[in-house]
């Protein structure tokens, strides 16, 4: 028969495999999360001249308004995926941000412009001298900024340059 100092060791080690296996199934959970092309800078901002240009890429191949768009305009200066729906061009000399808003993740964006840049958006960017940008004034967040597309009102929050969110409100019919 087991004796007490016995069963506190097997209580002991009991809670240990289960800590460990909570451990394992929280980390196998989030391992999806960013491992395709599609989704791997997902709520990143990123520099399109280093990490970006192939993210730039990727997303001109998938939407041909983002191709046409930097067809004409020329690659941006940063680029972020705030979603599967919803890409953000930015242009720092042109201080424009192109909103690209998907309404089905196949579809086509529909873009939208807003300049000068938003200030919650400005104060966060990286320093880059080909950019123009200097040190970020604002790089920990809360940043924010909406853009009104023809469907929607999306609000872009960043507590970071890797910690990006986006939601969208649909814009009401009249």
């Amino acid at each position: 028969m087991p004796d007490a100092g016995d069963l506190r060791q097997v209580r002991h080690v009991l809670r240990g495999a289960a800590w460990v296996a909570g451990l394992l199934l929280s980390t196998a959970s989030c391992v999806g999360t960013r491992s395709t092309p599609s989704t791997r800078y997902l709520g990143i901002l990123l520099n399109a001249r280093d990490l970006g240009a192939g993210e730039v890429m990727r997303q001109a191949a998938a939407d041909p308004t983002i191709k046409a768009y930097v067809a004409q305009h020329g690659n941006p200066d940063f680029v972020l995926q705030a979603s599967r729906l919803d890409t953000q061009l930015i242009y720092v000399r042109r201080s424009v941000l192109a909103y690209f808003r998907r309404e089905k993740p196949d579809a086509p964006s529909a873009v939208t412009e807003v300049t000068p840049l938003p200030s919650g958006l400005f104060l966060m960017l990286p320093s880059d001298l080909r950019a123009g940008t200097s040190a970020p004034l604002n790089p920990v967040g809360p940043n924010c900024w909406t853009v009104a597309t023809a469907t929607a009102s999306c609000r872009t929050c960043c507590m970071s340059r890797i910690a990006c969110t986006v939601s969208c409100t649909p814009t009401p019919s009249r």
